[in-house]
C-alpha cells in the first residue's frame, strides 16, 4: 500500500465457480476514497496476490450498508 493511504474498511465474500470450487474476494476501502480488490482462488499464500483498483467511493457508511446487504462480511480495518 502507498504511504499516506490508510485502510478505512475491509470486506470479504466467498464466491462459487463451478462445482465445489470457491474463491474469496476481499475489498479494502482506503482513505483516499479508492477501492482495491484481491481475488484468492484458494491459495494459502493469498497475502501475496496482487490488488486491483476497482473504483472509488463517496460515503463509507453507505458502502458498509450496501456490502452488508449484499452478503459481504465487513471487518474493522487492520493496523
Amino acid at each position: 500500500m502507498i504511504v499516506g493511504r490508510r485502510e478505512m474498511l475491509r470486506a470479504h465474500v466467498t464466491r462459487r465457480m463451478g462445482h465445489g470450487q470457491r474463491y474469496v474476494v476481499t475489498r479494502v476501502y482506503l482513505s483516499d476514497r479508492t477501492i482495491e480488490q484481491q481475488v484468492n482462488p484458494g491459495r494459502p499464500d493469498g497475502d501475496e496476490l496482487p490488488w486491483t483498483r476497482v473504483g472509488t467511493y463517496a460515503d463509507l457508511a453507505t458502502e458498509r450498508t450496501a456490502l452488508t446487504r449484499k452478503g459481504w462480511a465487513v471487518e474493522a480495518p487492520r493496523d
